[in-house]
């Protein structure tokens, strides 16, 4: 205890002695400055005080105007990861809202980071499509007709499924460790696991798991791959089709997609 006391008064000693060097520094220059110009010894101390009082004040201001530069890019920092926070709190509520954000927190994770970019580039690229694509069918079918539903219900539930999807994957990557997983990554792959006081088959099983979860993961991305294929294909199908016209190969299409659906949810169900 008498250790830390005597640690933490350190650098009041310092400033005291660098304070005392400061004003004997200023005693000498103003003796100085009196003998040579034949001014007073106290009117030379006042003029060099005055000046130093001044070199003080634009120190001080430099320095204030370096911890409000400082403190402005801790707020908007912070102010990213509150957000983020928020955002990963609405997802567990079940809004998929705010998965951009949460989704590009993982990046440059280890394990993760990749598929982490790959689901901000799917939704990146849903949010994108949605719109144009929504509009292609309004402009092809009347609203409430039959093939605008036969085209419409399909989109929507393939849009619903991929963000679904990333819903899930963003659980997922909050569950992941990849602190414990790049550790163990190394252990195993070093062979340093058989050489700790860890049982090497807990060892062995942990990362069997670990890779398991990955597995899943990209199991989703695949299956948010193909739907957003499948998108694209909708939109070239409708670009080919005249007024209310669906041709064999746009059936086909529409079940391939609502197959596809039905997989999708069936990982979901699982994870």
């Amino acid at each position: 205890m008498a250790k830390d006391k005597k640690s933490s008064g350190f650098p009041w000693v310092v400033v005291a002695i660098v304070a005392f060097l400061i004003i004997r520094r200023l005693i000498r220059s103003a003796r100085a400055l009196s003998g040579s110009s034949g001014i007073s010894l106290g009117s030379a101390m006042g003029t060099l005080i005055s000046n130093f009082l001044h070199a003080t004040l634009v120190v001080a201001l430099v320095l204030l105007g370096i911890a409000a530069v400082v403190g402005l890019i801790l707020w908007i920092v912070h102010r990213g990861d509150r957000q983020v926070k928020k955002a990963k709190t609405q997802l567990m509520e079940g809004k998929t809202e705010k998965l951009l954000p949460v989704l590009s927190s993982y990046r440059g994770k280890f394990g993760i980071g990749g598929i982490a970019e790959a689901a901000v580039r799917q939704m990146s690229n849903l949010e994108k499509k949605t719109p144009i694509l929504k509009q292609m069918i309004e402009e092809k079918f009347e609203v409430g007709s039959m093939s605008y539903d036969r085209f419409a219900t399909p989109v929507e539930n393939s849009i619903a499924t991929v963000k679904g999807n990333s819903l899930t994957l963003a659980k997922e990557l909050e569950g992941f460790d990849d602190e414990e997983f790049q550790k163990l990554s190394k252990a195993i792959q070093s062979g340093d696991y058989r050489h700790d006081v860890i049982d090497d088959e807990i060892q062995k099983e942990r990362f069997a798991i670990y890779q398991h979860k990955l597995s899943e993961m990209e199991r989703i991305i695949s299956t948010n791959e193909q739907m957003l294929l499948m998108l694209d294909r909708i939109s070239v199908e409708l670009s080919k089709l005249q007024s209310n016209q669906i041709d064999r190969e746009g059936s086909q299409l529409l079940q391939e997609i609502d197959e596809l659906a039905k997989t999708a949810k069936y990982y979901q169900e699982r994870l």
